[in-house]
């Protein structure tokens, strides 16, 4: 198991999401508007990005789990902009639940991922 302090950083942006969401259903401030808390989504999940952009094995090569995620990862984008342009809560929620399961897949590969040796000098 290799998780690290960029997989706890990457769980609390993932309940920052769940928050947004919880936020625009009660109408709290901003994010009571389906398109701001759609902003504030998006900009939580660039934030995201780069903590489970984690690729540790270069010899390994592209894998089907980030193809995967980088899929998810621009099924995340598509629905953001639908939900900013179209201001639809299905939207909205869909793309809470897409970022949710990208956060889920990262944190799961990451866990099954074997520790990187280390180099002798």
């Amino acid at each position: 198991m290799t998780l690290t302090r960029r997989d706890f950083g990457a769980t609390v942006l993932a309940a920052l999401v769940v928050l947004v969401y919880i936020a625009n259903v009660q109408e709290w401030w901003y994010l009571g508007s389906n398109r701001w808390a759609a902003v504030t989504m998006l900009a939580i999940g660039a934030i995201s990005c780069p903590l489970g952009a984690r690729i540790d094995q270069i010899e390994q090569g592209v894998t089907p789990a980030i193809v995967l995620l980088g899929g998810l990862g621009i099924t995340a984008l598509v629905l953001g902009i639908v939900a900013i342009v179209t201001a639809a809560q299905w939207a909205l929620f869909s793309l809470m639940i897409v970022l949710l399961v990208l956060w889920a897949g990262t944190t799961m590969r990451h866990a099954a991922t074997p520790p990187r040796p280390i180099a002798a000098h």
